[in-house]
């Protein structure tokens, strides 16, 4: 077998193996491939084996359904700003009640406090705040 024959049949071996892993994982989907940081949050609370079986299709129909909010609201007003955080209001209470049925109270509180550090750095990052502050 020639080198060349012998590259190619360990690319297919790979895309083989690749195909063969389950598509909806959370580490397959990534944060920045997703723009959702409920996928970091969850690597960050380390669920065991189990839990975290349970976790990935919650966090990725909550990622799904952001992201088509957000594409749906997309460039419209003020007024649909506000319906569609509501809407995003309701998605995400009802991920954390599907969350708080499989997460200790441990990693709920910590789940919390990284949610919460968002929160402020989104806050400090607007324009006109914190460290973004224009100076003349």
């Amino acid at each position: 077998m020639t080198v060349l024959s012998k590259i190619t049949v360990a690319a297919a071996v790979i895309v083989l193996i690749g195909l063969a892993l389950p598509s909806d994982s959370l580490a397959q989907m990534g944060r920045n491939a997703r723009g959702c940081p409920l996928i970091d949050f969850m690597e960050k609370i380390e669920l065991t084996d189990d839990q975290q079986a349970k976790v990935d299709p919650i966090v990725k129909d909550h990622c799904d359904q952001m992201s088509a909010l957000r594409d749906k609201f997309r460039g419209q007003g003020r007024d649909a700003m506000d319906q569609a955080r509501e809407e995003m209001d309701k998605i995400k209470a009802d991920t954390d009640k599907k969350l708080a049925e499989i997460l200790t109270s441990d990693q709920l509180d910590e789940l919390k406090k990284l949610e919460d550090e968002q929160r402020s750095e989104r806050r400090n990052n607007r324009p006109g705040r914190g460290s973004n502050q224009r100076r003349p």
